[in-house]
């Protein structure tokens, strides 16, 4: 037995030492935990994480650095790798005349923020890979995305050569470009103008409006993006106001989505967005953070017009978030690559002729339905999608699960398996959505022990949130995981009725207030106070999440509606006020704060249900839609929420309506309380 112990031990060691020997370069990422650092950890280019070890050897070398920031799923940051970053002759010379850092965008934000701000500056626009050089003290002095290997050697090049000649011509771009990025989206006052009228939120949506595309769905122009946001906005509005054109639009636009390409007919879930204008051409990397968003948009949607499609998305989204984005712990991972095997969309694609062997006689109507040819649509293959817009019969859903059980044996994109409190709580809130919309017990559930997990887990003893938990070197949480964490508990207090989330929510508002408040504009800092960030940045722009800022702004008011705080109302208020001028300016990049402003313009309207059985007659009343509306229940008798207060009779569950604190006589039945709407 010993003889054998040691020759495994020795077995294994010569296996380890060959697999090193395997990789010619190794360099400081290799400790690191994120998949895209990992990715470049054996680059010729002796890549540093981010932080002070960097800082240092640059001062001390008088070197410029290098900032290169991308993400695991990113197809052309890939690209840039293989091109440029596995070359050794110009890896020597970022070596040789660079201090080089390698960013993951997911886990650090802030820095992404800077340097892309950076670049927009510089360049009028940015993306990734984002490629910005700095002073060694950080600041920036030059910067872009993508590049092709000689074009990249050539900037090293004049780069390190016109910094040597005119370092002080250097420093003053540094200093010009940092008093720029300062001041992008900076609110260094209370402003005082008032939020939008009625009239001017009418002005903002049909603004919006105008550039809908009414062919194909969603906005025109290509790259299309699905911006979940915008359309959940404009969801709530359409639904207040009646606007039913607005409605078909928003519902037709994803039932495109469901039809199309960009969505995994197969096995569910959305990619990141469509290279063409049709939703038909994906570019193949799904991430979490879309998915969370969309389930909820198509639950409120589903709610509304109760067409089996929308229905039907949330359940096979789920079931793909479950099955191939949930870790050990409950909580989910960021994404999917768009390549495997070195090839973009491989693993979703089919030839006609795989369709034919696998479905034998069968396969002529599953052909026609998905709109398969012998040419195919995307490099002589098949990208899936259903022209006709109508559900498939029980015949193609059972060939789907035939073809989809043929796909899992083939080579799977690449998973980055980080977990960000940010991107979680935007999924535990699509699945409270989905509850109310499905009435699926399981899905409520998956969203408690996610969340459980983020309380036990991300959040320290001194109430600190933590973006990404690690064994060793945790990321700190930014004002994005703060906010969107929150909203995450607010949504599972009125779910479940359970206080501990209404309490978790507003301690990790206080503990916000600490870290990102600024008193002088009553608008939050995107970071906490940290030395190592050449400016603090405020993040107002809505863009495909929405603005930490913006929906810090509807916590507050959530918050103050549930306690009758009106300082906090007053807060939200204020933050709006911060915002008009943007909301003006460009609406589709304010669509939170224009959904602000319509709940701040609308009636105050509460479901308030008190009883021994007001769970289930809150989830059959939530079973519809009420937007701008809090639907909140309690079995529980002396609740102290103020909304609860002098409500409760034994044995009797009552249902009250209220709108601006003048609450109608109560129901006691849904059936009662539907024909009460009804006929208002």
């Amino acid at each position: 037995m010993l003889k054998f112990i040691k020759l495994f031990i020795v077995v294994t060691i010569m296996t380890i030492q060959s697999d090193l020997s395997e990789k010619r370069y190794t360099n400081k990422l290799i400790n690191e935990t994120s998949p895209y650092l990992l990715q470049h950890a054996h680059n010729p280019v002796d890549w540093y994480p981010y932080g002070e070890e960097a800082f240092e050897k640059a001062k001390k070398e008088d070197k410029l650095i290098l900032f290169s920031i991308g993400y695991a799923a990113c197809h052309w940051c890939h690209v840039m790798e293989h091109e440029s970053f596995e070359n050794e002759s110009i890896a020597k010379i970022m070596n040789d005349h660079f201090v080089c850092v390698k960013v993951d965008r997911e886990e650090r934000p802030d820095i992404d923020q800077i340097y892309m701000n950076a670049v927009q500056l510089m360049r009028g626009g940015g993306g990734w890979p984002l490629n910005c050089f700095a002073l060694p003290n950080g600041k920036p002095i030059w910067g872009g995305t993508y590049f092709r290997p000689e074009d990249w050697k050539n900037i090293l090049e004049s780069l390190e050569s016109g910094y040597r000649a005119t370092p002080d011509k250097f420093r003053k771009v540094s200093e010009d470009v940092t008093r720029g990025i300062a001041h992008t989206e900076l609110i260094s006052t209370k402003e005082k103008d008032p939020i939008f009228t009625p009239q001017e939120i009418r002005e903002a949506v049909e603004s919006i409006k105008k550039g809908f595309d009414y062919k194909d769905g969603g906005f025109e122009g290509q790259p299309k993006f699905p911006m979940p946001g915008i359309y959940d906005m404009l969801l709530d509005y359409a639904v207040v106001e009646d606007d039913y054109s607005l409605l078909n639009h928003i519902s037709f636009t994803l039932k495109k989505w469901a039809y199309g390409g960009i969505y995994d007919q197969l096995g569910g879930g959305f990619a990141r967005y469509s290279v063409d204008s049709q939703w038909l051409v994906p570019h193949f990397e799904k991430m979490i953070y879309d998915n969370g968003q969309i389930i909820g948009l198509y639950a409120k949607m589903y709610r509304v017009t109760k067409e089996p499609v929308f229905k039907r998305v949330i359940e096979e989204t789920i079931g793909w978030i479950e099955r191939d984005m949930m870790d050990e712990n409950n909580l989910f991972y960021s994404s999917y690559d768009a390549d495997s095997e070195g090839k973009e969309g491989l693993f979703y694609i089919w030839d006609i002729s795989e369709i034919k062997k696998y479905l034998g006689e069968d396969a002529e109507d599953f052909i026609n339905y998905f709109g398969v040819s012998d040419s195919g649509n995307f490099e002589g293959k098949n990208i899936l999608n259903v022209s006709s817009l109508k559900e498939a019969d029980k015949k193609i859903e059972e060939q789907k699960l035939k073809l989809f059980n043929i796909r899992e044996k083939r080579i799977k994109p690449e998973l980055d398996n980080k977990t960000l409190s940010s991107w979680n709580a935007l999924t535990i809130s699509g699945l409270c959505e989905s509850y109310w919309a499905v009435g699926d017990p399981h899905y409520l559930n998956l969203a408690i022990k996610a969340a459980e997990k983020i309380k036990s887990q991300n959040i320290d003893k001194y109430g600190n949130l933590i973006r990404l938990f690690k064994k060793s070197g945790s990321v700190n949480g930014f004002l994005d995981d703060y906010s969107l964490v929150i909203k995450s508990f607010l949504d599972l207090y009125e779910a479940t009725s359970d206080d501990k989330w209404f309490d978790s929510a507003t301690l990790l508002q206080k503990r916000a207030d600490d870290l990102f408040f600024d008193s002088r504009s009553g608008i939050y800092f995107y970071t906490a106070e940290d030395e190592n960030i050449i400016v603090r940045k405020m993040e107002t722009t809505d863009n495909v999440i929405p603005s930490s800022n913006s929906v810090m702004a509807i916590n507050l008011l959530r918050i103050s509606r549930i306690t009758e705080n009106e300082t906090l109302r007053s807060r939200a208020v204020q933050m709006g006020q911060n915002s008009r001028k943007l909301a003006t300016q460009t609406p589709h990049f304010s669509y939170l704060w224009i959904n602000l402003f319509h709940k701040l313009n609308t009636d105050k309207k509460e479901i308030i249900i008190v009883g021994e059985s007001s769970k289930k007659l809150q989830l059959e009343i939530n079973r519809d839609y009420y937007p701008n509306t809090i639907v909140i229940a309690s079995e529980e008798k002396g609740s102290e929420k103020p909304l609860f207060r002098d409500r409760w009779k034994e044995g009797k569950t009552f249902i009250y309506y209220c709108v601006n604190n003048s609450c109608q006589l109560p129901l006691e039945s849904v059936r009662e309380f539907k024909e009460f709407i009804t006929n208002r």
